[in-house]
């Protein structure tokens, strides 16, 4: 009897005494609240073995439930584990936690070895260098490949063929068929027409315009200080672009000029957007001789004043104006 009751009172003695050391030292105890889910889907996975062992203390496992959860043991506060979780169709999965006061949730993520294994093939399938040739309908291939060579996988062009070859990857080679559709499109026809315009003063009244010049009469007005504007004129003709366009017209309308006096208009058509390019734009009058040479850009339905050349008198001149429209 003596006996059982030292050693009670040392069972006593001794929990008290731990108990005064963890109140001391503010030692807490936690466990490791985790779930095993599989990665990029967030299904739980039912049955996962959970294996975790402190170095040189313990090591011991627990199964998840069908919901993956899964407990450990308690543990002193402050303890890493090391966590090993093995699943059937999936990839192992190690991981070190520190363990905190009370439940540290966890969230463990499996990476499907059949998925995984089938996006591999589809990467490696896409890393494939192959070659492709596409044939240009509409433009010309060598203008094409000038314009995206170095901005995509563009190897080489025949004007010859109308191709283009690309070297590639099936994403880079198709990125390279969807930006020749943007270029290899259908030749669009230009309709050019040049007028020549005499300016004479009429004395400071009102000024005077035929209507088909009244979007311009201000910017006229503004450069020249006429009063009276006349079409003595005209010439006008269509194209495709990429064209060269060469053409004539008369000078009419007007009793100090002869009325077989043609003027000359030649120009290479282009086209990009809403803009019209006029490259090596020449405008040839052969009396009194005059020449206007340069190249602009007209936006669609634009009339543009090209310049301006002294008439047989101080007091007039002979304004040239071009017009351009993409026809429909």
């Amino acid at each position: 009897m003596n006996a059982y009751k030292m050693i009670a009172g040392l069972l006593v003695f001794s929990i008290l005494t731990t108990a005064g050391v963890s109140a001391q030292t503010g030692m807490g105890v936690g466990w490791i609240k985790g779930q095993v889910v599989e990665e990029g889907t967030g299904q739980p996975i039912a049955g996962a073995n959970v294996i975790y062992l402190a170095e040189a203390k313990f090591s011991r496992g627990v199964v998840t439930d069908e919901k993956g959860n899964f407990l450990t043991a308690h543990v002193d506060q402050g303890m890493v584990l090391g966590v090993v979780i093995k699943a059937e169709g999936f990839y192992d999965l190690s991981k070190e936690v520190i363990v905190g006061d009370g439940a540290t949730e966890v969230l463990f993520e499996l990476i499907n070895t059949d998925k995984y294994k089938e996006e591999l093939e589809k990467k490696m399938a896409a890393s494939v260098q192959k070659s492709r040739t596409f044939r240009i309908e509409y433009r010309d291939a060598m203008e094409i490949f000038g314009l995206i060579k170095s901005i995509s996988c563009a190897r080489s062009a025949s004007r010859e063929l109308q191709t283009i070859t690309g070297m590639g990857t099936e994403e880079s080679l198709s990125n390279l068929g969807e930006l020749i559709k943007q270029y290899d499109t259908p030749l669009q026809q230009v309709w050019l027409e040049v007028l020549l315009i005499k300016a004479t003063g009429n004395g400071g009244g009102k000024p005077e315009y035929p209507a088909e010049i009244k979007s311009i009469v201000s910017k006229l007005n503004s450069l020249f200080k006429f009063g009276r504007y006349t079409i003595i004129g005209r010439a006008n003709a269509m194209g495709l672009e990429g064209a060269t366009l060469s053409f004539s017209g008369r000078i009419e309308n007007d009793p100090e000029a002869m009325v077989e006096n043609p003027f000359m208009v030649q120009t290479r058509l282009g086209a990009a957007g809403d803009v019209i390019k006029l490259e090596g734009l020449k405008v040839m009058i052969t009396m009194p001789r005059n020449e206007i040479a340069t190249s602009i850009n007209v936006k669609n339905g634009e009339t543009v004043i090209l310049g301006a050349s002294r008439g047989k008198s101080s007091e007039d001149a002979l304004i040239t104006v071009v017009t351009a429209k993409i026809m429909e």
